[in-house]
């Protein structure tokens, strides 16, 4: 499994995210970057840790305020 893939599973872990709510962070995540909202980490703009565990935080507020609790 890829590093950064890994890290996600991680950070999805971390806030509990269950399987639905871990593969609609993932669309969030490339959402974000063809926003350009990249990451640090590296050219590609992979997330750190640090990163990621922001934009965890972001997804869970936004998924509470767009879509109520659909996705717990």
């Amino acid at each position: 499994m890829k590093d950064d893939i890994k890290q996600v599973n991680e950070i999805g872990k971390k806030h509990n995210l269950n399987t639905r709510q871990r593969k609609e962070f993932g669309k969030f995540l490339e959402n974000e970057k063809k926003k350009g909202r990249i990451g640090t980490k590296n050219e590609r703009g992979d997330y750190t840790w640090h990163e990621l565990d922001q934009k965890a935080l972001e997804f869970l507020a936004k998924t509470k305020t767009v879509m109520g609790d659909d996705l717990n």
